[in-house]
């Protein structure tokens, strides 16, 4: 730990002896060293071999390296159900880098105050909507210090999530969960846990993407579950069917109509006929 930053063994040396804090990070700075020459496996499994770093020297005080099948099934439960404390807008770095607008070698790190390991947050269209409907309460509420952390609004947002994200699951674990675990268990961690959680594009944005994506591979098996998923973040049915047109276009008529009896059973099913 001699050539380690001072920022992370200052941090490292405020927890007590049990999880043994210095001992876990090795571990860990070893296990994403051997992926330094993949920039994009490096930074998916930093993401989350940091969250796992920090939940047992915060949480659990447990020894990474005694973690049993046990710990590994309550970190999954955290992924899927964070703690309020540590989801905020973006995700934000347990630590700041101090120096110019260029990273180098002198630069210098700081704690972030304002860490938070994990993000959650609603589209666009539903922040408008929410606006809208609840402005003349919202105007009230903002005028007294403290009380909007208690809105409801805002526990049923997390409510709608947490919901959202058990049926999800439940339909990875039934599709794929007994036949390929590996693929259960990467797509609830890495593509349903970090991937569709980044704020860069709104979740109908992505959603559309995807959809399109199928259509243009013809992988309607697929396509019922994502194309729901477009709906229920606020695609309409007008907009899907212009999706499928244009995609004609550029990928095929065949491909395009093949998606057509995909589009018709979703509607159906939604009460959108």
């Amino acid at each position: 730990m001699k050539h380690e930053l001072p920022s992370i063994t200052d941090y490292l040396a405020t927890f007590p002896a049990e999880p043994q804090a210095a001992e876990s990070y090795r571990a860990v700075r070893s296990f994403l060293k051997s992926y330094a020459g993949n920039e994009s496996t490096f930074n998916s499994y930093r993401t989350h071999v940091e969250r796992l770093l920090l939940w047992t020297l915060i949480k659990t005080r447990t020894p990474l390296l005694e973690m049993r099948r046990t710990y590994a099934e309550s970190f999954l439960e955290l992924c899927l159900a964070p703690d309020p404390a540590w989801i905020g807008p973006v995700v934000k770095s347990r630590f700041i880098r101090v120096g110019a607008r260029k990273k180098m070698a002198t630069d210098t790190y700081t704690l972030n105050t304002e860490w938070w390991p994990f993000n959650q947050s609603a589209s666009k269209e539903e922040r408008k909507r929410a606006a809208e409907k609840h402005r003349p309460l919202l105007q009230a509420l903002y005028k007294r210090p403290g009380s909007c952390a208690d809105h409801p609004s805002r526990r049923r947002t997390a409510a709608i999530g947490r919901a959202e994200r058990t049926r999800r699951r439940a339909a990875v674990d039934e599709a794929v969960g007994s036949t390929a675990p590996g693929l259960a268990r990467y797509t609830h961690e890495v593509l349903f846990g970090d991937v569709w959680r980044q704020t860069d594009l709104a979740p109908r944005d992505r959603s559309l993407i995807t959809v399109a994506a199928l259509i243009s591979q013809n992988q309607s098996a697929q396509l019922t579950f994502h194309l729901n998923r477009a709906m229920d973040n606020g695609l309409t049915r007008e907009q899907a069917g212009g999706v499928v047109t244009h995609l004609a276009f550029y990928v095929g008529w065949p491909k395009a109509m093949s998606a057509v009896p995909v589009l018709k059973a979703v509607f159906a099913s939604r009460g959108e006929t």
